[in-house]
């Protein structure tokens, strides 16, 4: 079996394929988005979520950077579009920085292109959402998230 720097579950990756459709059909696409979506998807190994190894960094972690050209770190939440807000360092991942870091580990250096240029980041922790539910809605109520409609589509905002 060829092994892959980058690991996704399937659940990840069929809402980054859902997200990535929602794209291509949207009014004003994003290019970069697009780009960096199809390459992370043609490049990622994918596995049931119970293979993943700790660590990896999926929808809903906590992952902590830091820049290795300025030296600051940052925290952020990787979360559906729907849910992005950057006050609350809740970060898309169809942002470019977000879909940089999906499937890569603590101890890895990334290079992220983003908008502004090339950023190279050192990622230093990696948190994992709670699996019970209850910890799940305590976790969105500390965040002041709602629960999305389930009825709705994923559609990306930009």
């Amino acid at each position: 079996m060829e092994t892959h720097s980058i690991i996704l579950s399937y659940e990840d990756a069929a809402t980054l394929s859902d997200l990535l459709d929602g794209l291509k059909h949207s009014a004003f696409p994003e290019q970069l988005q697009m780009e960096l979506l199809e390459q992370l998807l043609d490049c990622a190994e994918v596995v049931p979520s119970d293979s993943i190894p700790p660590g990896i960094i999926r929808l809903h972690c906590s992952v902590r950077v830091m820049d290795l050209q300025t030296g600051k770190k940052k925290r952020y939440t990787l979360v559906s579009p729907e849910l992005a807000d950057m006050a609350k360092r809740l970060l898309s991942v169809t942002a470019p920085l977000a879909i940089a870091l999906l499937g890569h580990k603590q101890g890895d250096v990334v290079d992220a292109k983003v908008p502004g240029g090339v950023r190279r980041l050192d990622i230093t922790r990696v948190r994992h959402p709670p699996k019970r539910a209850e910890d799940r809605n305590a976790l969105l109520r500390k965040y002041r998230i709602s629960q999305p409609n389930r009825n709705l589509t994923s559609a990306p905002v930009t």
